[in-house]
């Protein structure tokens, strides 16, 4: 009831987004590691111990930071940690240590994993090239996308195999602890699935260009992709839990348990002191946060932000550039098309006010634009001027098919420009609790020279020419005007 808001922001995931499915299977799974270990469990008794307040303390902190911030995932995460302050204060130290693995498995309760697509989309497509120029088949890749003489393909998000890497995670887990005693031992079998993970992905995008290639693609089998790939990693998976059952560890005779271990007496007053403190924990957080920041909408709604193209001219709205279906919650947005010498430049102006998480500021450039079928090429840190002085950008390069578009994104927050990442959460998280919070994510785009250093000038040139200062805020005037000390 306490985390309900994350708990909830979880359950969306598992129910809505595939990759997340299995969240489902996780606490049935540590029952069941813990009922298969539960003769070498005898010889312990339940010791309630008082630092585990301290490790709900702690995750709290991290949880009230995070709700602040609005970072969902962050949240869920600080909820395990708070899970596992309780599991400690409840059953003790030698309780948790004997069922260290299943009581870690609760931290796959949280549904994240997107960071490292892609990195798996980048391995993917290299692995796959790798195996069709070794079968012969001219390829040319490109990035992420892969092109053969019967056409091209890309390797989208939902191609990078994060969801076999995760099935793959679950499923070894348990197996290595339901067939393997030794820590190292399940480490490494759990190490070796999520390798042939990312490998076995790889062969699969392989097989399916190569088939498609070969029969000229008769059976729609890049169509059907999602279909053949289940199937082929579900072979491949059972090949290697058959091969890691040849190497399973007999299992140790049944713990006796000492004299004492299933009528250990524990002083109630350990129990009470130790309920007490995690109690007082677990409330401190939420109780601290709703002190301080009372969950209100704004008294002011922010109204749309006026927008003009500066030293550009207003064009028509582009159809390729458009909001995203499902928009975020911000106070105002609005979003512009404006050309200069038949060049085009989108752009988008989002405002938040507080309360911070009603509208998160770090990854909202995401949101802003659509960007479904687009996949990420690049993504760096750069500079650019806005009003005089310097600003840091996210510089992401985007593309779908031979399309390239070049994508700069920044944020305002706590009075100045920040760099993505943790100089805006941290810097976001102090005006807050300031309680002069106004922050900005801008976004602008264009597709002209195919999303290349002619159109890193082009968006330079359009920021130089704005005058950003007055919707966001902040000091207009150029570095050399500002007063000595500002």
């Amino acid at each position: 009831m306490l985390f309900s808001g994350g708990v909830a922001s979880a359950l969306h995931q598992w129910m809505h987004i595939n990759n997340y499915s299995y969240c489902f299977l996780i606490i049935p799974l540590m029952a069941h590691m813990i009922w298969t270990n539960r003769d070498h469990l005898r010889d312990l008794a339940p010791e309630p111990s008082p630092w585990g307040a301290l490790v709900i303390a702690l995750f709290g902190v991290a949880w009230s930071l995070a709700y602040i911030s609005g970072l969902a995932e962050a949240v869920e995460l600080a909820i395990v940690g708070i899970i596992q302050g309780l599991l400690v204060a409840l059953f003790g130290a030698r309780v948790y240590r004997r069922l260290w693995l299943p009581f870690t498995y609760l931290w796959l309760l949280v549904p994240t994993g997107e960071f490292l697509i892609p990195g798996l989309q980048s391995a993917t497509a290299f692995g796959a090239a790798a195996l069709l120029d070794l079968s012969g088949i001219p390829t040319y890749r490109e990035a992420l996308t892969i092109m053969v003489p019967s056409g091209s393909y890309a390797v989208a998000p939902g191609c990078s195999g994060l969801s076999f890497l995760l099935s793959a995670l679950v499923i070894s887990v348990t197996f290595a602890d339901t067939f393997y005693r030794g820590r190292t031992k399940k480490v490494m079998f759990v190490l070796a699935s999520l390798g042939v993970g990312v490998a076995g992905n790889a062969a699969r995008v392989f097989s399916i260009i190569a088939i498609a290639h070969v029969t000229n693609n008769i059976g729609d089998i890049a169509d059907d992709h999602l279909l053949y790939g289940w199937a082929f990693f579900s072979v491949l998976l059972l090949g290697v839990l058959a091969f890691g059952y040849r190497f399973r560890d007999d299992r140790p005779p049944r713990s006796p348990g000492g004299p004492g271990a299933e009528g250990r007496w524990i002083s109630p007053a350990r129990i009470a002191w130790s309920a007490a403190l995690a109690l007082v924990a677990l409330i401190a957080a939420p109780l601290a946060v709703s002190v301080a920041l009372p969950d209100v909408g704004n008294t002011f709604p922010t109204p749309p932000p006026a927008l003009s193209c500066g030293t550009f001219l207003a064009g028509a709205p582009q159809p390729r550039w458009r909001m995203a279906a499902d928009p975020p919650a911000v106070d105002g947005v609005a979003a512009i098309d404006c050309t200069a010498g038949g060049r085009s430049v989108h752009l988008v102006l989002a405002i938040l006010e507080r309360p911070v998480r009603r509208g998160k500021l770090m990854g909202l450039e995401r949101r802003l634009i659509d960007r479904d079928h687009w996949i990420q090429l690049d993504v760096r840190q750069s500079t650019t001027v806005i009003d005089g002085r310097p600003a840091p950008v996210q510089t992401e390069r985007i593309g779908r098919g031979d399309a390239r578009r070049l994508v700069w994104s920044l944020f305002w927050t706590g009075g100045g420009w920040r760099a993505a990442g943790l100089d805006t959460v941290w810097n976001d998280i102090a005006s807050d609790l300031a309680g002069h919070r106004r922050a900005a994510a801008i976004v602008v785009g264009t597709e002209a020279f195919g999303g290349g250093p002619e159109a890193a000038a082009l968006l330079g040139d359009f920021l130089a020419g704005l005058s950003l200062g007055p919707l966001v805020g902040g000091d207009v005037r150029p570095a050399s005007e500002t007063p000595q000390g500002r």
